[in-house]
């Protein structure tokens, strides 16, 4: 597969208002919205968060998401589980 039928296929997935919601509990769910170190700094539970981690850094790269927009998502994200609308993984 050639990597602009992936960026169409990334985006005719995760731009739906149904893509978007799971993208925004993969950001919540796989350590975007904090370190991947654990408490106990354990190096496996660190590389294994990091590559959950990977997963959604490989959808925004096919997405080609603009750094801003992701700031944007990730605050609103942070501003709705503070507010107690949103899972805290």
């Amino acid at each position: 597969m050639i990597k602009e039928d992936r960026i169409i296929q990334y985006k005719a997935t995760f731009n739906s208002p149904t893509g978007k919601a799971v993208l925004d509990d993969l950001f919540r769910a796989h350590s975007m919205m904090r370190p991947t170190l654990p408490r106990n700094n354990d190096s496996l539970e660190m590389a294994y968060n990091e590559g959950q981690r990977a997963v959604v850094l490989r959808i925004l790269h096919y997405l080609e998401t603009d750094l801003d927009l992701m700031r944007e998502r990730m605050s609103r994200l942070d501003k709705e589980v503070q507010d107690g609308r949103g899972d805290d993984y």
